[in-house]
């Protein structure tokens, strides 16, 4: 890690590491993998604060192998990582997980049918993006979105860039800005690959904390995580689980409405929801010509 100078060098190997890697850096976290003895030798996902000596493994304890990276701290509010990872929980295919500082925090994104390979990119408050391929998508990468859980799901290739002129054979999002901008990229049928930029709908946005998803901030989302429904919709904290957090959260936006967007550390910022991301702006020129992935 660095600070803008070569003299400001920071080594964030870790004792018991043979390499590592960084992929990404928020708010004093940096997030990245490596192995040595203390991994048997197996790639992890590592969560660092400005030392070697500060690493987390974030290698859940059913995962052979995990990568960390993007990172998202926003002030006053909990950070995230996003990464990928394999192991007998996934069948020895790769999932894209999600992590709020922990290997315990890990929450596993993949949906439950259609997919066979998925990995988290990108986060940030306004959920997370990265790409994935399976019987759904006929074999080839699609962009997809988050809101930290797997059924949330978003399927960007397939919902949005139909209607868009081009025959997009696949896609992928790299990342995602705290007002849920995404960007990414998209190849045509003739290899050609474009920039893409989604955006969510400023007038369809969901509301942080309306756990039953009706629009309010209301006493039936107190209902909802009283009954400990899990997951609970437009969770702003502990994604996934069904906490006391969640209910801080849903007191602190009492009679919040759609449209009216999320408050996080005193700035307003709308979540996407699967009806509010549309796409309106495509950068068509042709970056380049591609090869098909492996």
């Amino acid at each position: 890690m660095w600070n803008g100078t070569a003299a400001s060098k920071v080594d964030l190997n870790p004792a018991g590491y043979t390499e590592s890697f960084g992929n990404g850096i928020a708010n004093g976290l940096q997030v990245g993998y490596g192995y040595g003895s203390a991994t048997g030798d197996n790639n992890h996902a590592l969560l660092w604060g400005g030392s070697a000596a500060s690493k987390v493994d974030l290698n859940p304890t059913d995962f052979t192998e995990s990568y960390a990276n993007a990172a998202s701290s926003p002030p006053g509010a909990f950070a995230r990582e996003v990464g990928s990872g394999a192991g007998s929980a996934t069948n020895s295919e790769t999932h894209a997980l999600l992590w709020t500082g922990t290997a315990a925090s890990k929450v596993d994104l993949h949906p439950t049918t259609g997919y066979a390979f998925f990995k988290a990119l990108g986060v940030s408050a306004a959920g997370q993006v990265g790409d994935g391929y399976g019987d759904s998508t006929s074999g080839a990468y699609h962009a997809l979105y988050w809101n930290g859980t797997a059924a949330s799901a978003i399927d960007l290739h397939a919902n949005l860039l139909a209607d868009t002129g081009y025959a997009f054979v696949s896609s992928q999002a790299f990342a995602i800005a705290d007002n849920g901008n995404i960007v990414g990229t998209a190849t045509d049928d003739g290899l050609h690959t474009y920039a893409i930029l989604w955006t969510p709908s400023s007038s369809e946005t969901g509301v942080a904390a309306d756990y039953n998803n009706n629009g309010t901030v209301d006493a039936g989302d107190y209902i909802a995580w009283l009954k400990g429904n899990t997951p609970l919709d437009n969770e702003v904290t502990t994604p996934g689980s069904n906490t006391a957090g969640d209910y801080t959260e849903w007191r602190a936006r009492f009679g919040k409405i759609t449209g009216s967007g999320t408050t996080l550390a005193g700035a307003a910022i709308p979540e996407p929801s699967s009806c509010a991301l549309f796409l309106t702006a495509l950068i068509a020129i042709s970056l380049r010509r591609a090869g098909p992935r492996s």
